[in-house]
């Protein structure tokens, strides 16, 4: 049987959706690429198959005191602290959307003294109480609240709060990431500055020896000033630059303390880095549909395009009437000791229905705005796609133009280093001059750095392979 209130809630629904809000028909325009859509190029395809990397994948360089200062690094840096905060920050956010979905219980309770108006339109007095003078209104009970949430809306706005969540486990994750490679990069370059130093080293001990000799030379009457000057002046350039590869060792070594979050002084216990580097240089298999799951860059943005998803639904969900259901049960009296009888009891129940009628096109453009954020949403997801492609092509291809150009150049001092030894042994001999020893050890000098400068960019650029492919990260595309 069909009561009064039945069809009184039910004239009242179909007003509220005859009245609501009007809805454009707002898409979005964006749309995800698809990895093994991309062409991964010759490089990439001709690469020699390996596993993916380790967790720890630092290790591979065999340096314990490296392994030490990233261990370090990582639970002492505050960027790190930072991102861990974030997360904790979503969390809270999500908890405060789970709340939204719970009913709501809440207790008050007024006790006052309270004059009436003449003019008010309760009667001069209640349960013998005479309401122009001030007499006690008090009132005590609980309100219960509970939202249906017909059309998903605070669903959603879980769901995006989980989002959330995970885009910041992801962005602790990269920082994480990139710390690693900083504190790699910062190390490797700490062994070069040594290696150049020993170069250097050599250098001085070689240009003192034939200063002697020219000042040798002079006094027997075989030499000239010139050649003294000439090596003076060599000399005092070699010391020049290992005074400044010294300093440069000392800011690499503050860096690396800062890395870890401590102070300058920490770094001086840094010892010289034991770098090997016998990695075998090639790719993983599925290479580039598994590489979107193992990027925390790329997963990150693939929950954002998740989050804006969902909030376009608590967009939509705006333009809908919100049911609630309201109940209150308390005590009203007037007088303090009517609060506490029965006839103070005073309950009530029922739904609460608000709707939009006119909002002046604020429902439509936010609606439009959650859709256009999306579409970035996807566009960035996308661009990190590609960049994450690009930076795997780009390191597999520069490891191996590295492996040609280290051999050449090894080449290159191996000719340098004995046109440097038949120079000064000329020179000693009388048959040549001093500015031909300059010569030759000038180009030793050079291929001496251009080799040691390869081995530095042998060891950066696979550990920034290693962080192309994600620094162990596995996750399900």
């Amino acid at each position: 049987m069909v009561t009064h209130r039945t069809r009184l809630l039910t004239w009242i629904c179909a007003l509220c959706l005859s009245a609501c809000a009007s809805m454009t028909a707002v898409k979005p325009v964006a749309s995800k690429l698809q990895a093994n859509d991309l062409d991964a190029g010759g490089d990439i395809e001709g690469a020699a198959t390996t596993a993916w990397p380790d967790a720890a994948w630092w290790r591979l360089y065999g340096d314990p005191q490296l392994n030490r200062l990233i261990e370090e690094a990582v639970a002492g840096s505050p960027r790190i602290a930072a991102a861990q905060a974030r997360i904790r920050v979503a969390q809270g956010m999500a908890s405060i959307s789970d709340a939204a979905l719970q009913p709501s219980i809440e207790g008050g309770a007024d006790i006052d003294r309270t004059r009436f108006s003449h003019d008010y339109y309760i009667p001069e007095d209640i349960n013998g109480h005479y309401l122009f003078r001030p007499v006690w209104n008090n009132s005590a009970g609980l309100t219960l609240a509970y939202s249906f949430d017909f059309w998903g809306r605070d669903r959603a706005a879980l769901e995006a709060s989980l989002g959330q969540v995970k885009v910041s486990e992801y962005e602790a994750q990269n920082a994480r990431l990139t710390l690693q490679g900083t504190v790699i990069r910062t190390y490797a370059e700490l062994e070069y500055a040594y290696e150049i130093e020993d170069h250097e080293r050599a250098i001085l001990d070689a240009e003192k020896q034939t200063l002697d000799l020219a000042a040798r030379r002079l006094q027997a009457g075989l030499g000239t000033e010139l050649e003294i000057q000439q090596a003076r002046n060599a000399v005092a350039a070699t010391e020049a630059q290992l005074e400044e590869v010294a300093n440069h060792r000392v800011l690499l070594r503050h860096q690396l303390a800062a890395l870890g979050g401590r102070g300058p002084g920490a770094g001086d216990a840094i010892t010289r880095p034991a770098m090997i580097l016998n990695q075998v240089v090639g790719l993983p298999s599925r290479i580039p549909a598994e590489l979107i799951g193992r990027r925390p860059d790329v997963q990150a943005e693939r929950w954002r395009v998740e989050v804006a998803a969902k909030q376009i639904v608590v967009a939509k969900a705006a333009f809908y009437p919100n049911v609630d259901l309201k109940a209150s049960l308390g005590l009203v009296g007037i007088g303090f000791g009517q609060l506490l009888s029965a006839s103070a009891v005073s309950s009530s129940i029922g739904p609460a229905v608000t709707l939009p009628i006119f909002e002046g096109g604020k429902l439509r453009a936010g609606l439009d705005v959650r859709t256009s954020q999306y579409d970035l949403a996807v566009d960035a997801y996308n661009a990190a796609v590609i960049e994450a492609l690009r930076q795997v092509a780009d390191g597999i291809s520069h490891l191996a133009s590295l492996e040609t150009l280290r051999q050449r150049r090894a080449q290159t001092l191996s000719y340098a280093n004995r046109a440097h030894e038949l120079a000064v042994i000329a020179f000693r001999a009388g048959l040549t001059d001093y500015n031909n020893v300059l010569s030759t050890e000038d180009a030793l000098n050079r291929a001496q750095t251009l080799i040691a400068e390869i081995g530095l960019q042998q060891i950066t650029s696979m550990s920034a392979l290693n962080e192309a492919l994600g620094g162990g990260l596995q996750v399900s595309p």
